[in-house]
């Protein structure tokens, strides 16, 4: 089987990110802080902020970065920023789609549960519009969905999904003969 590749964030995630966990945090401390008229205790204050904001937002980076797929023909393996899923051939159900522009409501992500999601990023627990459980690992279209026979599906962003489709719908069919 070709070697499965889940899509990495581009820059134009990356400087979401970082406008949203970096820049905004440390917007809104500077505000805040100068807004205060006691100017001794401004300086410790924004130092410390600016750590925590720095910290957290090299933890969301990296964890961004952790995209990884692999099927050996026995599980499938998808890890996506904090969240991993693990899935025996047997788990997996018939039906896998290719999902471009045209989404069917059944597999659009529409509430996140449990994950993290910014412009162009999706990626842990999610619903569906028709409240179907998702596994996501979204950056951009085409994506794949792989129906299971567990209580929720996944939704993936792999370089050629019409060959990981096929692979998977072979590998089906060969655990199912």
């Amino acid at each position: 089987m070709p070697e499965m590749v889940l899509r990495r964030p581009a820059a134009k995630q990356y400087a979401w990110l970082m406008a949203l966990v970096l820049v905004l945090p440390l917007v809104l401390t500077c505000a805040a802080l100068y807004s205060v008229h006691e100017d001794t205790r401004r300086v410790p204050v924004l130092l410390g902020s600016t750590g925590i904001v720095v910290l957290v937002a090299g933890v969301l980076a990296a964890a961004v970065r952790r995209q990884r797929a692999s099927f050996d023909g026995r599980a499938l393996r998808i890890q996506s920023s904090f969240y991993n899923v693990t899935l025996r051939i047997a788990d997996l159900a018939s039906g896998i789609e290719v999902l471009d522009a045209g989404v069917p409501a059944a597999r659009r992500l529409a509430l996140r549960t449990n994950g993290v999601a910014f412009p162009g990023y999706r990626s842990g627990w999610f619903r569906s519009r028709e409240g179907q459980k998702l596994f996501a690992a979204v950056i951009d279209q085409p994506n794949l969905y792989i129906p299971t026979k567990q209580s929720f599906g996944l939704v993936l962003s792999v370089e050629n999904p019409a060959l990981v489709k096929d692979e998977l719908s072979k590998a089906l069919a060969v655990e199912r003969s």
